[in-house]
């Protein structure tokens, strides 16, 4: 199963004080996340028109542009990240005859629909309005109006809340940040810790870094050539390994952002920072920029207009696959296979080496291998859980038997590429003892099937090459497949060493 991190876990809410109203902020209080900036991805999908008609409601102030963003989009309130804790114990405090009240910045739309998810927690709502932006002193005068002289204890987030704190001198503040939490206390409010990882391990997560393994295909094509010992080559291939893990950090990020409504369906995905409420949307949006320059400055230190362009139809077709082909049968699984094989071609244009047409074949085959194991991982989860397909995929369980024998066939199909590849004249041009590489083809199809019966049985992540890297026998393997690829030379030093090994 997925290694997805836990969900963050909120402390205990000290109880309000008798005869209060609680009143509750929504947007980073009630749920993880931003309702605005969740709203506004939408409804700039709506076409450029739309994107004009936000910019002149802008003009006008923010409750107008809270409106013209709720006129264009409103999000479904089971996507929001909630946090569950909290809702809980506002329904034992309703249960006990305390009276609720939902008191947000959000557009009325998003409060009204939010309250009618919870179904109908809220005794009131005070929210957002044509006119009126119910923030911080706005707020404060509003729930005094509405308490009518009574006391009301608020939970809040933000700096924006310390008005309603300072005026009515009771509250909880749900935050990590400690100025925000002193200046909370003066005010009144007490603080609810929630434990949750570190910035540095919520970003790791989101940018992928783990995944950052898989670029290492970009030195494959050296060393099939042999050319260990070519440093300018080597150091060609460092800012170009550094290009593909910036590129796929930032597709893995907009695709986060695309995801996000639908990851928060997803038993597992849920948990991914973005669908978890740990990175803010905003955050996510300033990242993409700074990661895409990265990429160009690394893509200029390779030099040559060859990588350039390989790095350029890979980010393109990520892009594709974020936007449109990841929701297409099959479509998405070739095209996931054909992004591992531009890694390879992206190596062999960085160290200008030649790449075979044998080396095209068997990665072509063996990542539609690697990709319809992904997929059948995927629904192998689903099936666990008891759910007939997932959000956003084009998959249903009942497609596992395609999916199985279309990737066995794969597997089985790039290890006759490379029994094929023995009998070739550039074979011989490398290597000079065909016995040993006849191991590594039995040694290649003994991890394929593993890998394939532990997919079956439920062993597996969710991502197969991450699998790969943290499971001791596919290193074994791996060792192997070195040792007599060193072996199946056609080199001095294997006759020398022999020779003195047996004397």
């Amino acid at each position: 199963m997925s290694r997805a991190p836990a969900e963050p876990a909120l402390g205990r809410i000290p109880d309000p004080p008798e005869g209060a109203v609680v009143a509750v902020d929504f947007d980073g209080t009630l749920i993880r996340g931003d309702s605005l900036w969740e709203s506004l991805l939408p409804a700039l999908g709506a076409g450029p028109a739309a994107a004009f008609g936000l910019l002149r409601a802008l003009a006008r102030g923010k409750a107008a542009f809270k409106q013209a963003v709720a006129e264009l989009a409103v999000p479904d309130p089971e996507t929001f990240a909630w946090r569950d804790e909290l809702v809980e114990r506002l329904r034992a405090w309703k249960a006990s005859g305390r009276r609720l009240v939902l008191a947000t910045a959000s557009h009325r739309a998003v409060a009204e629909a939010a309250n009618a998810r919870l179904g109908g927690l809220f005794d009131d709502v005070l929210a957002t309005e044509t006119g009126r932006n119910l923030r911080g002193e706005a707020k404060a005068e509003a729930l005094k109006a509405l308490a009518g002289g009574a006391p009301v204890y608020y939970v809040g987030d933000s700096a924006a809340d310390l008005p309603v704190w300072k005026a009515f001198g009771t509250g909880a503040v749900l935050s990590g940040n400690a100025a925000l939490v002193r200046r909370a206390r003066e005010a009144g409010a007490e603080p609810v810790e929630e434990k949750r990882p570190s910035a540095l391990r919520v970003w790791a997560k989101a940018l992928r870094v783990h995944q950052w393994s898989k670029n290492l295909l970009l030195f494959v094509p050296i060393a099939l050539a042999h050319r260990f010992g070519d440093v300018s080559a080597l150091l060609r291939l460092v800012p170009a390994f550094a290009a593909f893990c910036l590129c796929c950090s930032s597709v893995y990020l907009f695709n986060d952002l695309v995801d996000v409504r639908s990851d928060r369906r997803h038993p597992v995905k849920r948990r991914r920072p973005l669908a978890s409420g740990l990175l803010s949307v905003p955050a996510a949006l300033l990242a993409l920029p700074l990661l895409l320059a990265g990429v160009v400055l690394c893509a200029a230190a390779v030099g040559g207009s060859g990588f350039s362009a390989v790095l350029s139809l890979y980010l393109l077709l990520t892009f594709v696959y974020s936007m449109a082909a990841k929701r297409l049968l099959l479509v998405d699984v070739l095209l996931l296979a054909g992004l591992y094989t531009l890694r390879l071609v992206a190596g062999a244009e960085a160290s200008a080496t030649p790449i075979s047409f044998w080396l095209l074949v068997f990665s072509m085959f063996a990542f539609v291998s690697l990709a319809m194991l992904k997929r059948f991982v995927d629904l192998k989860e689903l099936q666990t859980l008891g759910l007939e397909r997932s959000a956003g995929r084009a998959y249903r369980v009942d497609d596992m038997p395609a999916i199985r024998g279309a990737g066995l066939a794969s597997g089985f199909l790039s290890a006759l590429v490379l029994a094929l590849y023995v009998q070739s004249a550039q074979f011989g041009a490398l290597y000079g003892n065909p016995e040993f590489f006849w191991t590594i083809i039995v040694a290649f199809l003994y991890w394929i099937l593993r890998m394939w019966i532990r997919a079956e049985r439920g062993d597996m992540e969710e991502d197969p090459v991450l699998f790969a890297v943290r499971d001791r026998a596919s290193w074994g393997v791996g060792v192997f497949v070195a040792a007599m690829a060193l072996l199946a030379q056609s080199t001095p030093a294997i006759p020398w060493l022999a020779e003195r090994l047996w004397r």
